[in-house]
């Protein structure tokens, strides 16, 4: 029988479903301390958009626009690398009715992937009613695939209804080698066919210190794949 999960982080249920056996885990949470588009060219910094990148003065993202901005630029295969982002407010996605994730790694041109590896910095703000309805897709989340040292914190994902295939969560579908996300929640519902959590679909990189709000449960991280 094929593996079919669903996590609702909204009802503070995981349920996973394999040879007609049932799971329930609490799963509202928060996590601290774990360290496609076409490829033509985009351009950055939207117009009018404050801030030149540096960890001093990030570019400061308003508008769910400006936030798509950098899906497209990330995923046309732009280097992000060393590079810094600010929430300064709340983010409404409610007028994209199905989000492309911010990265990915199907996408590469110059053996160089589409992958998230900048400092996004949610500044104590959310990303509201993101939905994404792709289920045969991989690494589907708000960030799709992060790599290479990129940091994400200070970031909450409320209210989002992710479907995807397989790397499937709120915040991030998967993290390679040396990521951190700090400090960054999510609500809502979350589902997929393997490698599903709640924030983060699967993770490279082993890590401690991680604080639910419920208690500690399965769910926040569908799989740690220890390299």
């Amino acid at each position: 029988m094929e593996t079919v999960r669903n996590i609702k982080l909204e009802n503070l249920k995981v349920n996973v479903m394999k040879q007609n056996r049932l799971t329930v885990f609490l799963v509202s949470l928060t996590f601290v301390g774990v360290s496609v588009s076409s490829l033509t060219a985009q351009t950055w910094p939207p117009l009018g958009m404050l801030g030149n990148g540096t960890s001093d003065n990030p570019w400061q993202i308003t508008t769910a626009a400006e936030l798509k901005a950098l899906e497209e630029y990330v995923n046309a295969v732009n280097v992000t690398a060393g590079v810094y982002y600010k929430l300064m407010n709340n983010i409404d996605l409610s007028g994209y009715p199905n989000w492309i994730p911010i990265g990915d790694n199907t996408q590469c041109a110059l053996a160089r992937c589409a992958n998230f590896q900048g400092n996004f910095d949610g500044n104590g703000y959310a990303v509201q009613n993101l939905t994404i309805n792709r289920p045969t897709m991989k690494y589907v989340a708000l960030f799709g695939y992060v790599s290479t040292y990129a940091m994400i914190k200070n970031l909450g994902v409320v209210n989002c209804n992710v479907i995807g295939s397989d790397y499937v969560g709120g915040l991030a579908g998967f993290l390679s080698g040396g990521d951190t996300i700090t400090n960054c929640y999510v609500t809502g519902s979350v589902s997929g066919y393997s490698f599903i959590g709640g924030l983060v679909g699967a993770n490279t990189k082993f890590y401690s210190s991680v604080f639910a709000m419920a208690k500690p449960c399965l769910g926040f991280v569908g799989k740690e794949l220890i390299a």
